[in-house]
């Protein structure tokens, strides 16, 4: 009898892990994740798109020095609030039609286009810059204009008053955007979150299990497109040679601080955000100290390979190109501990990133 009720009991204790404790668990942690990362950070995030539009418009009131360095400071806070939401590009950030987030951030920025608008004819607002597509509009848009004529850029606000007018017209079009992110994704608005906290049969997610592993997913693709699009392109993986023009973030120097964001959004997920839960809950993760432990060794190796490169990071492709290798292996770890340590832990299946291609 004694040895019946072992064996019922320690069914119990690894049925109720699998399908009671463990699920509820997953539940909680999507739904803290979801309201204090995702809506808590889209919400950060148009709060900071206002206070940019907001300070273009005081800049171009009255164009002076001290005005240039506040509106930069105001679209690096926004920019650095956007990049670490970056493991988020899913859902909102591509549906059709608004592809949210290639819209706010379509880099390399591409001069060509941008300089189209500023030499054309006509009324220059939100409109025009849809009409004119994703690469004359949202934060590298604006960072050309900022950042692009470097010491000049007060005289070429001086001597073409459209430059203004697209900066203003760009950063008002910014704002409609980071609000239409934050009430996509938001509760009684676009409802996003709910369909990825709350999953069912025939939602966005099936069950719990689709939806947590889509967030697991989600965080390797993020280290996959630093070490191939954000570090391996400029670097000049795919043709043998530098091409510091496709990196993120040239003309304002942000590149390296672009990717330690998406990294602080990946801790965040973690060990959580806001008071809120994090992987460290998961009783499988619990289960193993050793996978957060190898993970935050990871992420500590990673920031200190990027500390590493000189910046710019247009100029270190080119004069420190094996500091840049060196950051790509260490990125190379940290996927890995995700992608298959952490996938492993949790059961999930590894899928194929969708910018695959790109």
């Amino acid at each position: 009898m004694i040895r019946r009720l072992a064996l019922v009991g320690l069914a119990c204790v690894v049925g109720c892990f699998e399908h009671g404790t463990a699920a509820d668990t997953r539940r909680d942690i999507l739904a803290s994740w979801g309201e204090s990362i995702i809506v808590a950070g889209y919400h950060r995030f148009a709060e900071g798109a206002k206070a940019l539009d907001a300070a273009t418009t005081a800049f171009c009131a009255a164009p002076d020095a001290a005005g240039l360095a506040q509106v930069r400071a105001a679209w690096q806070s926004a920019r650095g609030r956007w990049k670490r939401m970056e493991v988020f590009a899913f859902g909102p950030y591509t549906a059709y039609p608004d592809r949210l987030g290639s819209t706010i951030d379509f880099w390399p920025a591409r001069e060509a286009v941008i300089n189209a608008v500023l030499d054309a004819d006509g009324p220059l607002d939100a409109a025009t810059l849809e009409v004119a597509g994703a690469a004359a509009r949202g934060l590298p848009a604006i960072e050309a204009l900022l950042y692009a004529e470097r010491d000049a850029t007060l005289d070429a606000f001086a001597e073409m008053p459209r430059r203004c007018a697209y900066l203003r017209a760009a950063a008002a079009d910014l704002a409609g955007l980071a609000d239409a992110m934050h009430a996509a994704w938001a509760p009684g608005a676009g409802d996003f979150v709910t369909a990825l906290t709350e999953p069912r049969a025939g939602g966005s997610y099936a069950d719990v299990q689709a939806a947590f592993g889509e967030i697991i997913n989600r965080m390797g693709f993020a280290l996959e497109d630093i070490r191939t699009a954000k570090l391996g392109r400029p670097l000049g993986d795919e043709i043998g040679s530098p091409q510091p023009d496709r990196a993120e973030s040239r003309f304002s120097g942000r590149s390296l601080d672009d990717i330690g964001d998406v990294l602080d959004g990946i801790e965040d997920l973690i060990d959580g955000a806001n008071g809120g839960l994090g992987l460290t809950a998961h009783p499988k993760v619990i289960a193993h100290p050793e996978l957060v432990e190898s993970l935050h060794r990871a992420l500590a190796e990673a920031r200190a390979a990027l500390a590493a490169v000189p910046p710019p990071l247009t100029d270190a492709v080119v004069t420190a190109p094996e500091t840049v290798r060196a950051a790509i292996d260490a990125l190379g770890q940290l996927q890995r501990g995700v992608q298959v340590d952490l996938v492993s832990a949790l059961a999930l299946s590894l899928a194929f990133n969708d910018a695959d291609g790109d």
